[in-house]
C-alpha cells in the first residue's frame, strides 16, 4: 500500500511543479497560446480511445463469455485460449505494422485505422483479462447451478454478472489508461511526420505531441503533457482500482 501512495505522490508532484514552471519559462502570453493549441490533442486523444474501446471492449467481453461458459472443452477451445494469451502479450509495434499495411492501404492514414489498429491491440487483452476474471470464480458453484437445472444463461445473469460486474467494469478503465499512452500507433496510421502535422491534424494525441516536441527539444512543454497523461493515467486506474476492490 506504501508503495501505491508513494507513486500516487510522485505524479501530483510532478503536475503540481510543471504549470508553475511551465508558466515561468514560457510566459504567460505563450502559455495561453500552447494551451489553446493542446486541446485538440486531447480531443482526439479521447475520441480515439473512447471510440477504440467501444468497439473493443464488448466483443472482447462477448468472447470471455462464449470460451467459458458456452465452448465446450477440447482442442479448439485450448488453441483459441492460447492465441488470446499470446496476442495479448504480442509488442504494439507488431500491431501497428498489421495496422499500417492493411488498414491504411483500405482507409487511407485517417483516424478509422488507427481506431482500428488499436482494437487489434486492446482486444485479446480486453478479452483475456476478462476471461481471467471468470476463471477465478468457483467451478463447484458453477457446477452446483447447472446439477439444479439452471441453464447457462440463468448461471450468468444470477450468478457471475453479480459476483463479477465491478471487476468487469475496472477492465475497461485500465484499458482507458493504457490507450491513451500510445504512440506508435497514431505516428503510424495517421502518417504523422513532424510536428506541423499535429496543428493540422484535429485527431492527433497528447503522447503524439510529446513525441514532437521533444525532437524539437522543448522539455518543459513535454514535462507539462507528460504530467496532463499522468494525471489522465491517474483517474482511470483510481477508478479501475476502487471498481475491481469493491468485491
Amino acid at each position: 500500500m506504501s508503495k501505491t501512495y508513494t507513486f500516487f505522490a510522485i505524479i501530483i508532484f510532478i503536475f503540481v511543479i510543471s504549470v508553475p514552471l511551465y508558466v515561468f519559462v514560457t510566459g504567460i502570453i505563450g502559455g495561453f497560446y500552447y494551451f489553446n493549441s493542446l486541446f485538440p490533442s486531447i480531443y482526439g486523444t479521447l475520441i480515439i480511445t473512447f471510440i477504440s474501446l467501444i468497439i473493443a471492449y464488448p466483443l472482447g467481453f462477448l468472447t470471455a463469455i462464449y470460451l467459458k461458459f458456452y465452448l465446450k472443452d477440447g482442442t479448439y477451445k485450448i488453441i483459441i485460449n492460447l492465441s488470446l494469451k499470446i496476442l495479448s502479450r504480442t509488442p504494439t509495434v507488431i500491431f501497428t505494422i498489421v495496422g499500417h499495411y492493411i488498414f491504411s492501404q483500405y482507409f487511407g492514414y485517417s483516424v478509422i485505422s488507427t481506431v482500428l489498429t488499436v482494437f487489434t491491440i486492446m482486444y485479446p487483452q480486453i478479452s483475456s483479462k476478462i476471461l481471467d476474471i471468470f476463471d477465478s470464480l468457483s467451478d463447484e458453484d458453477i457446477k452446483k447451478s447447472y446439477s439444479l437445472g439452471s441453464s447457462t444463461y440463468f448461471l450468468i445473469v444470477n450468478m457471475v454478472f453479480p459476483k463479477t460486474i465491478y471487476k468487469i467494469f475496472s477492465v475497461f478503465f485500465q484499458s482507458f489508461a493504457k490507450v491513451i499512452g500510445f504512440v506508435i500507433p497514431v505516428l503510424v496510421t495517421m502518417n504523422l511526420n513532424d510536428y506541423s502535422d499535429l496543428n493540422n491534424d484535429y485527431f492527433s494525441t497528447i503522447a503524439t505531441n510529446i513525441y514532437f516536441l521533444l525532437n524539437k527539444n522543448s522539455y518543459y512543454e513535454v514535462f507539462f503533457l507528460t504530467s496532463v497523461i499522468l494525471v489522465f493515467v491517474f483517474i482511470f486506474n483510481v477508478i479501475s482500482l476502487k471498481l475491481n476492490n469493491k468485491q
